[in-house]
């Protein structure tokens, strides 16, 4: 409901609280009180869709590779992680150690497509990830000095948390059509 058609329902029980009262200071108080009451529950937003909760997770978790904080990266990493190269939770960890510990690497995304069925989502994440130097945009970019790869992850819903069960990567075609996207 927005703030406008909440003010309109509560201005007559508001025209009635004030009629016949002098303006005292609980009166200014408790009408204060209730216009941010409606300010606030009218202007809310509404709650992210299950898509939108998967794609916050991987705009967090590129951020993170790029901050190297592999830890913020492994706590949306199911415990019963498995996918079909063997590599189980302890292995990817010690992936995600090796690509993004030894120097610093940056990550750029540049399509997310999420699909929820019930407990379960698939994300096709494509990115371009650059070791080395930092890169201030992809036009500064040079094609030699980044791959692109594809990300076919599936999440899985644990105790109403959204996390990693699967994932496989492969290179994307080229980094120039990932920048060009």
């Amino acid at each position: 409901m927005s703030a406008l058609r909440l003010l309109y329902f509560f201005l007559p029980i508001c025209g009635r609280f004030w009629y016949g009262k002098a303006m005292n200071k609980s009166n200014i108080i408790a009408a204060t009180t209730l216009f941010f009451l409606i300010t606030f529950f009218g202007c809310s937003k509404p709650p992210p869709t299950e898509e939108g909760v998967i794609r916050g997770i991987i705009d967090e978790v590129a951020e993170k590779a790029s901050a190297k904080d592999i830890m913020a990266i492994k706590k949306h990493i199911s415990k019963s992680y498995r996918d079909r190269r063997g590599n189980d939770y302890q292995a990817i960890s010690g992936i995600l150690l090796y690509h993004f510990w030894a120097e610093k690497t940056s990550v750029y995304l540049t399509e997310v497509e999420v699909s929820v069925e019930g407990e379960e989502a698939n994300a096709v994440v494509k990115a371009i990830l650059t070791r080395g130097k930092e890169f201030k945009s992809l036009k500064d970019l040079i094609p030699d000095a980044a791959s692109y790869y594809q990300f076919d992850v599936v999440f899985r819903k644990e105790d109403g948390k959204w996390l990693v069960r699967s994932g496989d990567w492969k290179p994307a075609s080229s980094v120039q059509e990932g920048i060009d996207e």
